[in-house]
């Protein structure tokens, strides 16, 4: 398993708010893509460093295409 990372840390990454993590955790939706997976823990949310990079690594294929 790789690294988990709190919504807080995954928002400062991508330059974003909590409220929006949130918000893409309930819509599903991030920037028109599907949004990253996550884990729920009881009340605690946790997201897998290799998930969100491999999210944002699909931002830089179409880059290319």
């Amino acid at each position: 398993m790789s690294k988990l990372l709190t919504s807080n840390q995954v928002a400062e990454m991508l330059g974003l708010s909590n409220q929006t993590m949130r918000t893409s955790r309930t819509t599903g939706r991030l920037w028109d893509k599907k949004a990253p997976d996550y884990l729920k823990m009881g009340r605690t949310v946790r997201y897998e460093l290799e998930t969100v990079e491999a999210w944002i690594e699909q931002f830089k294929q179409e880059g290319t295409q």
